[in-house]
């Protein structure tokens, strides 16, 4: 399972934290200009097409480097941040038509067995895509711009987020981290992932911690509750009927409906 922990970049200098803020208004920019052209254009690749004002919801999961030339003339990105750039809106675009996109999968579904699809099909065609916002996106890095190196002989800190590889303009930028408790017992736990989270106040670290709680022996039953017993398991074992005070669940239920709350 990934675990979390956020780390302040407040003891940067001023000159990194400034290289670091015109690097965010210029992903951002170019983020905004890859969002604009997949979701006001039709873009076909390999047999699939995106169109969002004719319904039609395959997305990319990744831009060639050759939509660079047609979109981007002035940007001083590298190849490799515009690459972590367009990945990053393609995920956005997905996250936006996800339930859309489940929506149609079910509706076809419902076509090919013959069953009314007409609620589904009303549903679809009322329901209105929301367009991702990129005015406060955040940098999602990963090795090819951003790595993690700890401290050997610098005592203060625990390590620095070495961000590379952003352009020429931006240089190399190193920002000291400290970890505190939650980190400690993340790392303790398990292994840091080479995907960041960038802003200009704090940098989001992953851990992979393994899941410890899985047993490797037992019944696994399903479980569910009903009008009459509190609990019944799929072994056929239920709860009583009725409590020590001769309540049942539906007596309960009733006497509930009847409640007024306060």
């Amino acid at each position: 399972m990934i675990r979390i922990s956020d780390h302040t970049i407040k003891f940067s200098n001023a000159g990194k934290l400034t290289l670091l803020r015109d690097f965010l208004a210029e992903y951002r920019r170019v983020a905004a200009l890859y969002l604009n052209y997949l979701w006001n254009n039709e873009y076909v690749w390999n047999t699939k097409t995106l169109n969002i004002s004719e319904q039609q919801y395959d997305y990319p999961k990744f831009l060639p480097a050759n939509i660079n030339s047609i979109l981007l003339s002035n940007t001083n990105l590298s190849a490799r941040a515009l690459k972590c750039c367009s990945t990053q809106v393609c995920g956005m675009i997905g996250a936006a038509l996800k339930k859309q996109c489940k929506r149609i999968y079910q509706l076809n579904k419902l076509k090919a067995e013959g069953k009314d699809y007409t609620k589904l099909l009303n549903k679809i065609n009322k329901t209105k895509i929301v367009k991702p916002n990129t005015n406060n996106l955040y940098p999602e890095l990963n090795s090819i711009c951003c790595n993690f190196q700890n401290a050997i002989s610098v005592k203060s800190f625990d390590g620095f987020i070495i961000l590379s590889s952003l352009g020429k303009t931006y240089g190399k930028i190193l920002l000291p981290i400290k970890y505190h408790k939650q980190s400690n017992k993340w790392k303790s736990k398990g292994k840091l992932l080479n995907s960041f989270l960038i802003s200009d106040k704090t940098i989001n670290f992953r851990w992979d911690i393994p899941n410890s709680k899985t047993k490797d022996a037992g019944l696994v039953v399903g479980a569910d509750q009903g009008k009459l017993d509190v609990l019944t398991l799929s072994t056929g074992v239920a709860t009583p009927k009725k409590d020590i005070h001769g309540h049942s669940l539906d007596s309960i239920l009733l006497k509930l409906s009847r409640k007024k709350k306060g």
